[in-house]
């Protein structure tokens, strides 16, 4: 059942964003909405968080419809589910139901049949962070920003609102960076619509070359230069960064690393940068 079949029949689409904090699943659920808004559909957009100043799950969730809508619940099982980031998929927080007939939107750098766990379900996957690293949305640390590029790949899914639109309430919302953030969106729109394969789960499991996933990690030769503040690993909300006091030592887990950049920002002598996985 594809967007128009299932608003047709029910009146009303649901989508649901899941990221870390930091990585912009509120805006991006705002800016589609806007964007349906632009469109003439009815729209809701709200999020719920963690405790987690960064790093944390945030759920954000998007209601559009051709009349009003009166249901002001929590999502238990949308229509599109779009996770930012791979690792919630494995995450103990558990993922709801998608509806039959509905799709999954993955960040990743993994082909669609490396999720297939997640059963009989359309399975689409971006690696945002490639293109938004490619268009130079990035923090001032070298964390890319993948919310817009997201955005543009659920549009291309959603197929009842324009990339035009999208890109009109990117402008309207007074985003950072407006015209970067479009490149974003439509080159993440256009990774969908123009490769058809994307859109379904792959039958072949043909390996693909991945691209090196980056996390991040301490300059060693800098630190000398490191006066114990301790403050990455206070500030780490996923718990990744473990602490040795004798002798005094800072290292990263990547496995539970949300590379949400904290560490990074707050740094005051600058030792942590993006780097290879360990």
């Amino acid at each position: 059942m594809n967007t128009v079949q299932a608003m047709a029949e029910n009146n009303l689409i649901e989508i649901q964003f899941i990221g870390s904090g930091g990585q912009g699943a509120v805006i991006a659920a705002k800016l589609l909405a806007h964007a349906a808004a632009v469109a003439g559909y009815k729209c809701q957009s709200f999020a719920s968080y963690g405790a987690l100043r960064r790093g944390g799950r945030v759920d954000s969730y998007v209601r559009i419809s051709e009349s009003e809508v009166l249901i002001h619940c929590k999502m238990y099982e949308p229509d599109y589910l779009v996770i930012m980031d791979e690792s919630f998929v494995d995450s103990t927080e558990g993922l709801p139901k998608v509806k039959s007939g509905g799709a999954i939107l993955i960040n990743s750098n993994h082909s669609p049949d490396s999720f297939s766990s997640l059963g009989d379900l359309k399975i689409v996957t971006i690696n945002a962070d490639r293109i938004a690293k490619e268009q130079g949305v990035v923090l001032p640390n070298g964390v890319p920003i993948i919310n817009t590029t997201v955005l543009g790949a659920t549009v291309a899914l959603l197929s009842i609102i324009d990339i035009n639109q999208i890109a009109l309430a990117i402008k309207d919302g007074k985003i950072p960076d407006p015209e970067k953030n479009i490149k974003a969106a439509r080159e993440g729109w256009c990774e969908i619509t123009d490769v058809g394969k994307k859109i379904t789960i792959s039958k072949q499991g043909e390996s693909q070359k991945k691209s090196p996933e980056l996390y991040p990690v301490y300059n060693y030769e800098k630190m000398v230069n490191c006066h114990k503040c301790m403050l990455c690993y206070m500030l780490c909300s996923s718990l990744a960064i473990t602490l040795k006091k004798n002798p005094f030592s800072l290292s990263i887990n990547n496995g539970l690393c949300a590379r949400c950049g904290v560490c990074i920002e707050e740094c005051p002598k600058k030792i942590i940068s993006l780097g290879v996985e360990n």
